[in-house]
């Protein structure tokens, strides 16, 4: 996982990411220690996607990384989920990637 430093910019990243979502877990409606989670992984972001609000989305610690239904855990269940239930999101982000 890339170490980034938590500038100005990420901060207010996360806080509107979290507003976005109602403040809690889009997954399974937690609100303990939120974690904001880049759609495209912040390593394979460019500056057009990095603070982009529609890059992110609000997950607990467990569907952000700890769980075997989680994000940086299955990539693949990740991406069948937002297939699901955020096509709109991922619709959006399509014309920001690069291939």
């Amino acid at each position: 996982m890339v170490q980034r430093k938590q500038t100005k910019e990420l901060k207010e990243w996360k806080e509107k990411v979290k507003d976005r979502d109602g403040r809690k877990c889009v997954i399974c409606g937690n609100t303990e220690y939120l974690n904001a989670h880049h759609v495209i992984p912040f390593a394979k972001a460019n500056e057009r996607t990095n603070h982009l609000v529609h890059n992110g989305i609000s997950l607990c610690p467990l569907h952000h990384k700890w769980g075997n239904i989680s994000a940086h855990k299955n990539g693949l269940w990740f991406f069948k989920w937002m297939w699901t239930h955020r096509k709109a999101q991922i619709k959006l982000l399509w014309d920001y990637v690069e291939v």
